[in-house]
């Protein structure tokens, strides 16, 4: 009799904050998952006792770890990451349900594969499970002036799932909504960036692998269920999001391009980030102030942004050439905003020169 082989150890790391129902449904459906050797923590950064309360009475199994304060979305994982025994975590958000094998398709994956330094699977809309959903959708992609769009989703234009994205297909990042990562890859290279909060952080992550020379994929077999936007309704928390969103890819540019580069796409981004300020100005003034807010902290902090171009050079293996083979080489900003092109994703592949490798 063939001897059963032994799951490599997974944490799926549940990150929640004031919301007892919706992480009360993500557990109950995290208990269906088909893997065995398998630890979940909840992450809760500060929420209500009544939270903690429903987790300890409904989840003894799980391991909870209560922050005296909200440390936010990339320092709250971080203290977990750096602690975990396990040779996979999963980032997860509690505003999902999940497919019963959704993780061990990315195992199995991930086992066959040992570049595989990061896999998303598939995100649909719990509100509407025909659609893809906005957050992730079927992998990441940017343009090369930092603009993040998904296979199903080009800025607020959301495809309907029809099977047109069911290829397990090399991404450019990994949605930190639901993410698999390969721990040892983060001892090497790092976790993620606490000055960005939140927005942006995993980008910032894959893209430092890619730099590394590690690859990330889009797994469709392996699907989840994907509330999104609940925490951010508020006015406040409305100008916050549009904020560390505008500021964050800014961020990323300047920390993972090489030096030389930035003469190339900065002058170019400066244009377009310009345009957004008037182009929301009377529309949407919120949006225009955060905007220029972001503009004027990433002013501001340019010693900062070339202290951790620095740190991201001493792990560079790969060049901005080779890094770029795998971006959409043209403005989707300018074609969505300014010419008026509604693209799906589809009509992008033709940009990227790597896509069909």
């Amino acid at each position: 009799m063939k001897k059963k082989v032994k799951q490599p150890l997974v944490e799926v790391m549940v990150l929640s904050y004031n919301n007892k129902n919706l992480l009360d449904r993500c557990l109950a459906s995290l208990k269906k998952a088909k893997y065995d050797n398998l630890i979940i923590t909840v992450i809760d950064n500060a929420s209500h006792e009544e939270v903690l309360r429903m987790v300890r009475k409904k989840y003894p199994s799980v391991n909870l770890i209560a922050n005296k304060e909200n440390l936010g979305f990339s320092k709250g994982y971080n203290e977990v990451l750096k602690k975990t025994k396990s040779k996979y975590a999963i980032l997860l958000n509690d505003d999902t349900e999940q497919e019963p094998n959704w993780i061990s398709e990315l195992v199995n994956f991930a086992e066959k594969h040992e570049n595989a330094s990061a896999l998303q699977p598939k995100f649909k809309d719990l509100r509407n499970k025909k659609m893809f959903e906005y957050a992730g959708a079927v992998g990441g992609y940017m343009d090369i002036y930092g603009y993040p769009v998904c296979r199903g989703r080009i800025f607020d234009n959301i495809e309907e799932d029809k099977g047109q994205y069911e290829d397990v297909r090399g991404i450019f990042w990994s949605c930190g909504g639901a993410m698999l990562l390969r721990v040892s890859v983060l001892r090497k290279i790092g976790y993620l960036d606490e000055v960005m909060e939140s927005y942006a952080e995993e980008l910032d992550l894959c893209w430092r692998m890619q730099l590394s020379g590690y690859e990330q994929y889009s797994i469709p077999s392996s699907i989840i269920y994907h509330l999104g936007t609940g925490s951010w309704g508020k006015k406040k928390l409305r100008f916050k999001k549009e904020f560390l969103i505008h500021r964050n890819h800014w961020i990323a540019l300047f920390k993972n391009y090489e030096r030389k580069t930035w003469f190339r796409i900065m002058p170019f981004k400066i244009v377009l980030e310009t345009a957004a300020f008037f182009g929301f100005l009377f529309k949407n003034p919120i949006k225009s102030a955060a905007v220029l807010k972001a503009n004027i902290w990433i002013a501001i902090h340019i010693p900062l942004l070339n202290e951790m171009n620095k740190q991201t050079s001493k792990i560079r293996k790969i060049d901005d050439k080779e890094i770029m083979k795998k971006m959409i080489n043209r403005s989707v900003a300018i074609d969505q905003f300014i010419l008026g092109n509604k693209r799906k994703f589809s009509e992008y592949t033709r940009f990227i020169e790597n896509y069909k490798n």
